[in-house]
């Protein structure tokens, strides 16, 4: 690309020499020989000084002309390294790109996937909560049921206790010739019976109110005593349930 320049300017600058060298010695003809710078020695002289004055500018143009492709020898090889250049970062840049879009997808899936782990791990949490709730309540329930089961207990054995006594005095008010007046209060209590005994002899009319309020405590024990397991019967359902 330079070279043709070089060419031209070469060529221009020779032919614009020449022309006028042409016109020159032209006219110097046309007005005779005697004044012809052909055959005037200073006239020659000057021809050669401008002769070598001309030789010395195309060389300096030359010389420029170099210069000037060397430049642009550079400023293509710099252009053709900046294209280089740009076109790498423009790849770089675009893989760039590329992979920040990639890593936004995968953090959107990774998201998305953390999102449903957390609404199971919310989830497992709340079951956890019900679980040991419900946990507590029956250790609570078991808790009361023991209580109540202590309180029956002692509840009745105050009954067994009173109702076998009550029951030893009337058989002793009854037949004081029996030994056996603290099996039979035994039985009563393991049976829960209410029901009357044997027919009243002899005593008399005090001995006789006091076997009535003995029998009278001995319903109100035993219907106490049916009250107090039937509450219990209920409340246990109630805890179990």
């Amino acid at each position: 690309m330079s070279f043709p320049l070089a060419k031209l300017i070469t060529s221009g600058v020779l032919g614009l020499n020449t022309s006028g060298l042409a016109l020159y010695f032209g006219l110097q003809l046309f007005e005779g020989a005697s004044t012809s710078p052909l055959f005037d020695s200073s006239s020659s002289s000057n021809l050669v000084s401008e002769g070598k004055a001309l030789k010395k500018f195309i060389d300096g143009e030359k010389l420029i002309i170099e210069k000037i492709n060397a430049e642009i020898s550079k400023f293509i090889e710099t252009l053709k390294a900046l294209t280089t250049e740009k076109t790498q970062e423009y790849s770089k840049i675009r893989e760039f790109f590329e992979k920040v879009s990639s890593t936004e997808q995968e953090l959107k899936t990774f998201y998305d996937s953390n999102r449903e782990i957390l609404e199971e791990i919310g989830k497992l949490g709340k079951y956890e909560h019900d679980v040991s709730a419900k946990k507590l309540e029956a250790e609570e329930s078991a808790k009361r049921l023991e209580f109540l089961k202590e309180s029956l207990k002692k509840v009745s054995g105050v009954m067994h206790g009173w109702g076998v006594s009550v029951q030893e005095l009337i058989c002793a008010l009854e037949n004081a010739a029996e030994n056996n007046c603290r099996s039979k209060a035994n039985s009563w209590f393991s049976s829960n019976s209410s029901g009357s005994t044997s027919n009243l002899t002899g005593g008399g009319r005090r001995q006789f109110k006091s076997r009535n309020r003995l029998r009278s405590s001995q319903k109100t024990a035993t219907r106490f005593q049916r009250r107090v397991r039937a509450r219990a019967s209920k409340t246990q359902k109630r805890v179990l349930n």
